[in-house]
């Protein structure tokens, strides 16, 4: 595993999957976008698997719910699957715009145990 710390987001990458913890307080907007984005290009040939990580009850991020569609091609050619921790559902909501904007499995879980069962997939 290697970690890459950023000022917006810290990435663990694995072999098979990226876990994506975005620091409390950022907006992810386009240049935050491109930041991930370059480190998944650095790191990875084929697409990956993404787990963004929320890192309690009161982690607190804002994403452009745009995002998911000014870079669908960004998406579908990067990544296998998303998936989306949190122990509050907080966030839950942007993910049907990721279902419906993109070809991509989408997944959501309150608990990070139960997301590694995607590390399989």
């Amino acid at each position: 595993m290697k970690e890459v710390i950023q000022d917006s987001f810290t990435m663990k990458l694995y072999t098979h999957h990226i876990e994506l913890f975005i620091k409390p307080e950022t907006h992810l907007e386009n240049s935050v976008f491109f930041q991930i984005l370059h480190v998944k290009i650095s790191h990875y040939d084929d697409p990956v698997g993404l787990i963004v990580v929320r890192e309690g009850q009161n982690h607190y991020y804002s994403i452009d719910p745009l995002i998911f569609l000014k870079f669908k091609t960004q998406f579908e050619t990067h990544l296998k699957w998303y998936a989306l921790v949190s122990p509050n559902k907080s966030g839950f909501q942007n993910l049907v715009y990721l279902k419906q904007m993109t070809n991509l499995k989408v997944y959501s879980f309150t608990n990070y145990e139960d997301a590694l069962s995607l590390i399989k997939e």
